[in-house]
């Protein structure tokens, strides 16, 4: 493994250009491959009495009365930096190491598609009786609450060089019920992208002791409330390591999801120094930031990870009329204020891809809808996304990091 610094040295302009092409010849060599559906996983926790057992289980494939087929996926040999062994140091002061692995293309519509089509699958629930326990992953603990569980479905190209990892996103909780996960996804979808335990206006109760006074939070306390035992990121990681354990460590591993699946296949990816893409997901950046994900900067140096950001192979794909994408799906005109979301935070971990839906050639709308777009959650859903951007779309919008953006996340609180 070869080490370097975040900051490169200088040298003269055209012996770099050289030197960038000869390292994109060596790492950039593309492949195509087609993948299947090779598990279906399940981690959550289940009452029994007093205590609550622990569970990873796998769904019996042969269950399934057909599996899906997907588009191809462009990938290529490269390299990404291992971060995570310097988590909670300085970036200026590190030497960071590349390890290889196959690198999805994110500028390939096809690419983008397949991964798209695969977090839409996550959300579909099999038969309850194809699920079997893995064993050593089971085991009875202490818990208060209610039941939680979280659902992946994991992919395997056709030579088992790469495996993807497809989260679950958010079953929508409402006054008339939801899922069999929609309360826990609400709690998880509150805690992680809130600036503070949920308490987005003067009606709210927070869902946890941190808020102080008016628009004052205690950092400490939500640092610790972040990282709960029973949180999703956590249950995400060890569904992760669990799956990490059944291939050989030559397989390169890629996370995807959608909506809140989006955000922890995003924050799993930079735990493990993984490649992800993230389909609508809210911002996460916060929520990183809250589980110590990302490295420390000097005592003088505002909180800029721009830098940073842009060493990770982390993909963001929004459009520009889904509110919570775009952080803007709050405050008291908005319908996730009205169904007790607070989705306040607006910043990525990673590169954002935006498609403009008002971008000539329109786009398909929604049926009756004007040619100029408003904000809407209905241009969130994965179906709208694949239907109106990812299936007719010839290319992918660029992918950018924004410049400084937690200098703009949360403004009117302050954290004490």
């Amino acid at each position: 493994m070869r080490t370097h610094s975040i900051l490169l040295p200088s040298c003269p302009s055209i012996l770099c250009y050289l030197l960038l092409l000869l390292v994109e010849s060596v790492h950039s060599a593309p492949k195509t491959s087609r993948f299947h559906l090779t598990h279906i996983i399940k981690h959550g926790y289940t009452q029994e009495g007093a205590t609550q057992k622990l569970y990873l289980k796998s769904y019996d494939l042969s269950q399934l009365q057909h599996r899906p087929v997907y588009p191809t996926v462009k990938h290529h040999e490269g390299t990404i930096n291992v971060w995570s062994e310097w988590r909670g140091q300085r970036i200026q002061q590190v030497h960071v190491k590349e390890k290889p692995i196959r690198i999805p293309d994110h500028t390939d519509p096809e690419t983008v598609l397949s991964l798209g089509l695969m977090t839409h699958d996550a959300y579909l629930e099999p038969d309850d009786k194809g699920w079997v326990d893995i064993p050593g992953w089971n085991q009875t603990v202490r818990w208060k609450g209610e039941g939680k569980s979280l659902a992946s479905y994991v992919f395997l190209d056709e030579d088992e060089e790469v495996l993807v990892i497809v989260l679950k996103g958010t079953t929508l909780a409402t006054p008339v019920g939801g899922g069999p996960s929609s309360n826990e996804d609400k709690y998880n979808d509150n805690i992680m992208f809130s600036c503070c335990c949920a308490k987005a206006g003067w009606g709210w109760k927070p869902i946890c002791d941190c808020p102080t006074g008016k628009n004052e939070c205690d950092m400490k306390c939500l640092i610790q409330n972040s990282n709960f035992d029973g949180s999703y990121y956590n249950l995400a990681q060890t569904m992760y390591l669990a799956v990490r354990e059944w291939f050989p460590s030559r397989v390169s591993i890629w996370l995807a999801g959608h909506s809140l699946g989006g955000a922890l296949a995003s924050l799993i990816a930079l735990t493990n120094d993984l490649p992800a893409f993230a389909y609508e997901a809210p911002g996460d950046l916060t929520y990183a930031l809250r589980l110590g994900l990302l490295p420390s900067l000097p005592p003088d140096q505002k909180p800029d990870y721009t830098d940073f950001l842009k060493t990770l192979p982390i993909y963001h794909f929004g459009n520009t009329g889904d509110p919570i994408y775009l952080g803007q799906c709050n405050g008291p005109t908005s319908s996730c204020w009205w169904f007790d979301y607070a989705l306040e935070t607006k910043c990525h971990t990673g590169y954002e891809c935006i498609y403009d839906i008002n971008s000539p050639p329109p786009l398909l709308l929604l049926q009756d809808q004007p040619t100029t777009v408003q904000l809407s959650v209905r241009y969130h859903t994965i179906d709208f996304v694949i239907k109106t951007f990812l299936e007719k779309s010839k290319t992918v919008p660029e992918c950018k990091v924004v410049d400084n953006c937690l200098a703009e996340e949360c403004q009117a609180w302050k954290y004490i």
